[in-house]
């Protein structure tokens, strides 16, 4: 009898093994894929890119001359911060953190220099009304958390388990 037990935990051990082994094989595929095909629809680069533009086009009324130039000056802005990721693994070194400060401000200069005087003055008002809006949200999340350290909330008191009562009629089977 021993033997038979042994002999079904042994089977046992080797199908879920065999098994680890399988699934490890079927993710390892979609890993090695590149980051371009892992990104979900809407998420890419390329796709973050025209979600700009679009709202610039929106904001400041963008000619198709304009676009076409700031597709051109995010384009290389990426490829640009695609060599720094390689050039830095390590996202938070104070060197990779200032070449990605110095190449957003050189991509934000030459963006600028595509606009119109009237353009420029559009983008300011609706940079200085979104930065008003994210102060209004860090300040009203700010007071929610200060009021919930403020008034902790107390534990619901534990309750004891009890088994239900038993009823002194016992019902009979139906038959």
């Amino acid at each position: 009898m021993k033997k038979l037990i042994l002999s079904l935990v042994a089977a046992a051990m080797v199908a879920t093994g065999a098994n680890a082994q399988e699934n490890k094989q079927a993710v390892k595929p979609a890993q090695e894929k590149p980051a371009q095909e892992q990104a979900k629809p809407g998420k890419t680069p390329a796709d973050r890119m025209e979600r700009q533009i679009e709202r610039m086009d929106k904001e400041m009324g963008l000619s198709p001359e304009q676009k076409a130039k700031i597709k051109e000056i995010m384009s290389k802005r990426d490829q640009s911060r695609d060599e720094l990721m390689k050039k830095y693994p390590d996202r938070n070194s104070e060197d990779f953190k200032k070449e990605s400060r110095i190449l957003v401000m050189e991509s934000e200069k030459q963006i600028k220099a595509v606009f119109t005087p009237e353009q420029i003055e559009k983008q300011k008002k609706a940079r200085d009304e979104a930065r008003e809006k994210n102060k209004e949200a860090r300040e009203k999340a700010h007071s929610v958390n200060k009021d919930e350290k403020a008034a902790p909330v107390a534990a619901p008191a534990a309750t004891p388990t009890v088994a239900p009562a038993k009823d002194s009629k016992k019902e009979e089977p139906k038959k």
